[in-house]
């Protein structure tokens, strides 16, 4: 969290047990290459691997592990040479055909916020394929900022009528994207100001089990800037269909 920027690595070291990392730290590095001679290299490991390419004649492959093993590519043009890969890797199912269909926006501020949005670019001309509702769960202040109530339900005050404003963007070609994670917060204390039906995602994930759990058999907590949340085992084929 940060790789190098500063504050926020700082903060992501002290808070978190050093996650702030540096400008070549990656959670996700393929050992893999292409080059112009329209050949690759894949290899089938997770260990730690180095990619020499100083030379212009040669590249020195260094493997921090007890075995190597890969696959050479060979194609005529790059897009073969990545079709091959995929091929051993598995490959993204293809994007729906409304992704191409106009601008994405994305969008914090609740329901009045959208529809004036959508005013302003239907007046610009501007084709619309979705709203990207990052917050559509609500809103909290934290020492980092604003961040997200991970509590993955509608936040009844920041957008009223949400499904009204689904249905009437719906109505416009118009997709509305949000964002989830496997992370549960604690809400109680937000049941009274959303009403009477609000749920505490975290609380009855607890009751059922379904949070990875301590060696006591208590939630782990995991902190995350200033508040702490239990994390969904999505091992467990309860909680996965939960």
């Amino acid at each position: 969290v940060g790789r190098g920027l500063q504050p926020i690595t700082l903060a992501a070291n002290l808070t978190n047990n050093g996650a702030g990392g540096t400008w070549h730290t990656s959670y996700a590095g393929v050992p893999h290459f292409i080059t112009t001679a329209q050949r690759g290299l894949l290899l089938d490991t997770h260990d730690y691997v180095e990619f020499d390419m100083r030379r212009d004649e040669s590249t020195v492959v260094e493997l921090h592990g007890t075995q190597l093993s890969g696959h050479f590519l060979a194609g005529n043009t790059p897009l073969e040479l990545v079709t091959a890969s995929t091929e051993l890797t598995g490959r993204m199912r293809p994007l729906p055909e409304w992704v191409t269909q106009g601008a994405i926006i994305g969008l914090q501020g609740g329901t009045e916020k959208v529809r004036e949005t959508l005013v302003k670019l239907r007046a610009a001309q501007v084709p619309v394929a979705a709203f990207w509702l990052q917050d559509w769960v609500g809103q909290r202040i934290t020492t980092f900022g604003k961040q997200l109530w991970w509590n993955w339900t509608v936040d009844e005050k920041r957008y009223p009528g949400w499904d009204a404003l689904v249905a009437d963007l719906k109505k416009e070609r118009i997709s509305v994207m949000t964002y989830v994670n496997p992370f549960l917060a604690d809400v109680e204390m937000r049941r009274e100001e959303q009403g009477a039906g609000y749920r505490n995602l975290y609380a009855e994930a607890r009751a059922k089990g379904y949070l990875v759990k301590k060696a006591d058999g208590s939630p782990y907590l995991i902190l995350n800037t200033s508040f702490s949340a239990g994390l969904l085992d999505l091992t467990n084929p309860e909680a996965w269909k939960w």
